[in-house]
Order: C-alpha cells, then structure tokens, then sequence
C-alpha cells in the first residue's frame, strides 16, 4: 500500500492530476469532506470564522481517519489536499507513517500566463 498526497491551491489541477495518474487508487479530496460538512450544516451562505474553523478541523479528522482505514485495508490511496506549510503536515504524518512507509508528496502549481 502506497500514499501519494497531492497538494496545491484551488484548480491547480490536483483532480485532474489524480484522475489521469492514479485512477485505480482510491482517491480521498478534502474539498469534498468539507462541502459535506457544509451541506449538513445548511448550506450556510455566511459562517463566522469560528465555525468554518470547526469545520475544517472536523473534515481533517474525518479524512485522516479514512486514509488511515484504506491504509490498513491495502490500499493505495491518492490523498488530495489543500496545505501549505510542513507544520500542517505534521500530525498526519505522525499516523500515515504507522501504517505505511511509503508516503510520497506532490506540489501542483498554477502556471501566470
């Protein structure tokens, strides 16, 4: 079992990478775990910094949880995320590398034209 994290801003291309790379992998997008949070709340058309901090938080454990579950299953995962900086990166890597050792990081840019 393989873990490829693909990580890089909004329509960076990230799905369309995981799409034509790793088809056959599962494939895990926080964008989605936070639209379902945001649909269970409502569809709020405002949420106060707080709250879409909340809900951040419960999307990252949410999908951290389910990696972790597909790891333990055997198989490879696609993991597509939003981070930035290596701090945010350190709690999941703390449980991925307890389940697997080959984690693999791909950065997608946005091309200026």
């Amino acid at each position: 079992m393989a873990l490829n994290i693909v990580i890089g801003v909004s329509g960076s291309g990230r799905t369309h990478f995981i799409e034509h790379n790793f088809s056959s992998w599962k494939h895990f997008s926080v964008g989605d775990y936070q639209r379902k949070l945001r649909e269970e709340a409502g569809n709020p058309e405002f949420m106060d910094f707080f709250a879409q901090k909340l809900l951040i938080i419960k999307a990252n454990e949410q999908i951290q949880e389910d990696v972790l579950k597909a790891l333990r299953q055997g198989q490879d995962v696609a993991l597509e995320h939003t981070w930035y900086k290596a701090k945010r990166r350190v709690a999941y890597m703390e449980e991925l590398k307890k389940v697997t050792d080959s984690v693999r990081f791909l950065l997608m840019e946005c091309q200026a034209f």
